[in-house]
């Protein structure tokens, strides 16, 4: 993202999502402040309130499509947008992912404005016990991906080999 759509980054999103949400009145993006993660992808945090029905107000995760180390189709910005949108509702907890957008008119690259969800990414001064609890319960998210239609979800468009038996040697080969 250029350094002149940053300085002005709090303008660009409040105009965006007025654009996306034309019913509602005195949209406000406050507080956008670079996250120190992201996975290799810039991402941005936000506050965002306005007036319509009733007035809401949230925090908000902008996620650009400029890259550090994903130059492949198989890692576009678009194609996580799409699985994110599948898993919603399902028992994969994922943060509810609004627009895609691919119009280089906003910020010269595609982005997407998804929820921003708190959590916390170390477990370190825990107990055991909170550990366990936290590494069951990642198996139970793991053990539900695992057995999801994802024909039924939307998500052939991932792929998938003719015959079951040649998916791991599949996925080793590429």
């Amino acid at each position: 993202m250029e350094p002149e759509t940053i300085a002005r980054l709090d303008q660009v999103l409040a105009a965006y999502l007025a654009y996306r949400l034309p019913e509602v009145e005195d949209v406000r993006v406050s507080n956008v402040v670079r996250s120190t993660g992201g996975a290799s992808r810039s991402q941005w945090f936000f506050d965002v309130s306005w007036r319509g029905e009733a007035p809401v107000s949230k925090t908000l995760t902008l996620r650009a499509s400029e890259c550090t180390c994903f130059r492949d189709s198989e890692s576009s910005l678009e194609r996580e947008y799409r699985i994110f949108k599948a898993l919603e509702g399902s028992p994969v907890p994922v943060p509810r992912n609004y627009w895609y957008e691919d119009d280089p008119r906003w910020l010269g690259e595609p982005f997407v404005i998804r929820e921003r969800i708190e959590a916390r990414t170390s477990f370190a001064g825990e107990p055991p016990e909170t550990k366990r609890r936290i590494i069951d319960h990642f198996v139970e998210i793991l053990a539900a991906q695992h057995s999801m239609d994802w024909r039924k979800m939307g998500l052939s468009f991932l792929g998938a080999s003719a015959r079951t038996e040649d998916c791991a040697l599949e996925l080793v080969e590429t």
